[in-house]
């Protein structure tokens, strides 16, 4: 019994240690199929994770990969905006260089039919370029119309309502609203939509001094 015991031990923590080398080292994993068009760049979050991974299994050897998931994983949800930002930079010239190297192997290889639309779609999500944006001082986008621009104000006095609720609950208060007070949302809609497009022109030129 105490051999099956210790052949089981033993299997696992080979299956860990075939499991981490996989991941900390995918070159060197042979493919017979493997294609030498350039591996595509990392999301922010994959560049902090596997740079985090290493401290964390320095200090944590024998951490599993789902404890070392969990933990990481929560870490990035806490991750200040300032810290985030550094990571999108990162993440960006990587997808710089991509895009360079992607262009050059496009021309060696006409057969394979690669668009270059596919080779620039960006690696950052919708808040991650919004926090992008808000750094480099790009001018915040208004909502699209009155109704929008009315749910958002109300929406800001709000957090406590679950998301689903708020939605109801703007429907409802928009629909008592008399048709002046309508007009009035209208109004204020088209002139934040013609501040921001002024605004928009001014970052755009500063942006390509």
């Amino acid at each position: 019994m105490k051999y099956i015991q210790d052949f089981q031990r033993e299997k696992q923590e080979f299956e860990r240690n075939l499991a981490r080398f996989r991941e900390d080292h995918p070159d060197l994993i042979q493919n017979a199929k493997k294609s030498d068009v350039p591996e595509k760049p990392k999301t922010p979050q994959q560049l902090w994770y596997n740079h985090e991974k290493k401290i964390y299994l320095k200090v944590r050897p024998d951490a599993t990969t789902k404890e070392v998931k969990e933990s990481l994983g929560k870490q990035w949800s806490q991750l200040s905006d300032k810290k985030r930002l550094k990571w999108i930079h990162k993440a960006l010239e990587q997808r710089k260089e991509y895009e360079e190297i992607m262009r050059d192997y496009i021309q060696k290889h006409p057969e394979l039919n690669i668009s270059e639309e596919g080779i620039t779609r960006s690696t950052l999500t919708k808040a991650e370029r919004q926090l992008k944006d808000k750094f480099d001082g790009r001018p915040t986008k208004p909502p699209p119309n009155s109704y929008s621009l009315y749910c958002a104000e109300l929406m800001a006095n709000m957090k406590d309502v679950p998301s689903t609720e708020r939605m109801v609950l703007c429907s409802q208060q928009w629909k008592l609203l008399s048709q002046k007070e309508k007009d009035a949302y209208h109004k204020k809609c088209d002139q934040k939509k013609k501040d921001y497009e002024i605004e928009l022109l001014r970052f755009l030129e500063v942006s390509d001094v």
